[in-house]
């Protein structure tokens, strides 16, 4: 089972890269983004959608404490009167 947050490398194409998002369709085709982390010429390489049976983990995201870190930041999320347009306009 693959895991956002996991290297994993796709068996067909070779590219290997971290797995970003994941999709399930209605007809059961779970279809998982891979962003490179390599750059070519400098640039950042595009992302690809790749079908979650052509891909092997090749490693596991980070766990902390036996439990599967979600991906992302803190969760916080400040409140609406700290943002720079309501300060400036006064809008809480």
């Amino acid at each position: 089972m693959i895991n956002l947050g996991d290297i994993v490398k796709d068996k067909v194409t070779g590219l290997e890269g971290t797995a970003v998002a994941k999709i399930i369709y209605m007809n059961g085709c779970i279809q998982y983004e891979v962003q490179p982390k390599k750059l070519k010429d400098g640039i950042i390489v595009k992302s690809a959608w790749i079908d979650g049976g052509q891909l092997i983990t090749k490693k596991e995201a980070r766990k902390e404490g036996g439990k599967e870190k979600p991906p992302g930041g803190s969760g916080h999320v400040p409140p609406p009167s700290s943002h720079p347009i309501n300060r400036k306009y006064g809008h809480n």
